[in-house]
């Protein structure tokens, strides 16, 4: 690096005219090293992301952040929300099936009462017609042996008359009458 100085200087010296500040800048003295220059530009260039492009990444890397976060608050709220969505949903379902339970129940006691009641009406039904039928049919029993008895006693009465060739009144002709049938009957 001395040498090179050395022989810049020397040069100037040659072309009129001494040292001058502003010619050395120029001639490569002062920007004789280029490591130093590449140094320098380097330290600036940092220096300049540093202060400038630093700053402005860091605002957007904080607002994405700022956004990331509230896009996962957002969806850890709706995440609750969907959960206690979820949770009135289960609740409304067990208390609907509860309900239709109860209400099976409910139906199915009415049913067994009606079909009671229905079963107590219809025993009470056939019991009366039943009763009803064995009064008639004793009724009907009742007449026809009054009909047979009084057509009985008028054969009686008829018979008796021709065997006796006299006229017997009714009062005897009953008697006759209750007298063969009690002995038929036994």
């Amino acid at each position: 690096m001395a040498t090179n100085l050395e022989h810049t200087t020397a040069e100037t010296t040659a072309h009129g005219g001494g040292t001058d500040a502003k010619a050395q800048l120029f001639n490569g003295a002062f920007m004789g090293d280029t490591l130093f220059w590449t140094g320098l530009s380097f330290v600036l260039f940092m220096v300049m992301i540093w202060r400038f492009v630093l700053p402005t990444i860091n605002t957007a890397l904080d607002a994405r952040a700022a956004r990331i976060r509230d896009d996962l608050d957002h969806a850890s709220a709706m995440r609750n929300e969907a959960q206690q969505a979820l949770a009135a949903y289960e609740k409304h379902m067990r208390t609907a099936r509860q309900e239709a339970h109860d209400i099976i129940v409910t139906a199915k006691a009415e049913a067994e009462k009606i079909i009671a009641r229905k079963t107590a009406e219809l025993e009470q039904d056939l019991a009366r017609r039943s009763e009803e039928a064995r009064n008639l049919i004793e009724q009907a029993k009742n007449k026809a042996m009054m009909d047979v008895r009084d057509q009985v006693a008028e054969l009686a009465l008829i018979a008796t008359e021709k065997l006796l060739d006299k006229a017997v009144d009714k009062k005897t002709a009953g008697e006759m009458t209750d007298a063969a049938i009690k002995q038929m009957s036994h």
